[in-house]
C-alpha cells in the first residue's frame, strides 16, 4: 500500500469516470472508475465515510475506496503498525 486514509465525504473518494458498475446519484456507487492514473475500485454509500487505500503496482487498481461505518478504525487497522496518525493518512490518500 502506498497510503491509507479516510474520506468523510464519500463522493470525494471517487475519481474519473465509471467503466463498469452501478451508481445512483446521491445514494451509492459500486464499480470501477477510470482516470489518467489508471483504474479505481469503489464501493461507497451516501452518508458513510470511506476508507481509501492507494495501491502500488502490480495491483490491478490504483485506489480502493470502501464505505464503512467506522472508517477511521478500519484505516488504522490496515496501516502498517496500526498506530499511524489518522489525519495524516487521510490527507495522504485523498486527492
Amino acid at each position: 500500500m502506498a497510503a491509507t486514509g479516510v474520506e468523510p465525504d464519500w463522493w470525494r473518494a471517487m475519481r474519473g469516470t465509471p467503466v463498469v458498475g452501478r451508481c445512483r446519484p446521491g445514494r451509492f456507487c459500486v464499480g470501477e472508475r477510470e482516470h489518467v492514473l489508471g483504474r479505481d475500485f469503489v464501493a461507497v454509500r451516501a452518508g458513510v465515510p470511506a476508507v481509501v487505500l492507494d495501491l502500488r503496482p502490480p495491483a490491478p487498481f490504483v485506489r480502493l475506496a470502501v464505505s464503512v461505518p467506522d472508517a477511521a478504525e478500519a484505516a488504522r487497522t490496515l496501516r502498517p503498525g496500526g498506530d499511524a496518525d489518522e489525519e495524516g493518512g487521510a490527507e495522504e490518500a485523498s486527492g
